[in-house]
């Protein structure tokens, strides 16, 4: 019974993925020119590859198997970065954001070809995925201009949690660096639990920035006027309030 319920726990992590790519897929449809957000939809959807991969080898994967997921992984984190830029009106340079991808991949490879089995291989994603998550903060920092200052406070606090949780994880995994520990699917348990966890709070962070974005361009729409492209009346009215 306890190892039908470890091992549907991917199960549960690829339907919680499927549901967030499923969901910002639909707001994508309103939000088509935003070119930050079909990012962040392709990153959810290959991320969902990735999760299909450990569904159907959940530990022992043959190295095919191992790099496609992997390159998965990083295309999404990768896709992840590039929205943020252009949510924060930065430029995008494709060579920034593939180098670190491609170390990852290397790194991953060189522990696969020496042996190294799964947890070892979880605690270096959780290095990469804590470092890929402090560049978003960064960014999202950096973002001066603009009125969506609470949705992005609120991404910042929920994605700084994922970061120090993927860290905690490392921690809970360094022994496993040791190819003499026994390992097994045991130890995942609390990693799928966090990876459910962490996976619905990122989507939220995110999603939290594209409402406030909605809200405020709707706010701004109901301001101006059709034909002009002026503040219309109760706008000029609200402002007169404001100044008193």
């Amino acid at each position: 019974m306890h190892e039908q319920g470890m091992a549907a726990l991917p199960v549960l992590l690829f339907v919680t993925g499927l549901v967030c790519a499923s969901g910002f897929s639909l707001i994508l449809r309103t939000l088509s020119d935003e070119k930050a957000y079909r990012y962040w939809v392709v990153s959810l959807w290959i991320g969902l590859f990735s999760i299909m991969v450990v569904m159907f080898f959940p530990v022992h994967r043959p190295f095919p198997v191992l790099l496609a997921g992997h390159l998965a992984l990083a295309a999404s984190q990768v896709l992840l970065v590039a929205g943020v830029l252009h949510y924060c009106g930065r430029r995008v340079n494709a060579l920034i954001l593939i180098a670190p991808a491609g170390l990852y991949i290397l790194l991953q490879v060189i522990l696969y070809l020496h042996g190294y089995r799964l947890l070892p291989r979880i605690a270096l994603y959780g290095i990469a995925v804590a470092i890929w998550d402090i560049w978003v903060i960064g960014l999202l920092l950096s973002r001066t201009q603009g009125a969506d200052a609470y949705g992005r406070r609120i991404a910042i606090i929920v994605i700084a949690g994922h970061a120090v949780m993927h860290l905690l994880e490392v921690l809970y995994l360094l022994p496993a660096f040791s190819l003499r520990r026994p390992q097994g699917l045991a130890d995942s348990v609390a990693i799928y639990y966090i990876s459910i966890v962490m996976t619905l709070a990122k989507c939220f962070a995110l999603l939290a920035m594209v409402v406030e974005k909605l809200i405020n361009d709707l706010r701004r729409a109901a301001e101006i006027d059709g034909m002009t492209g002026l503040l219309n009346r109760s706008a000029l009215i609200n402002r007169g309030y404001e100044q008193l």
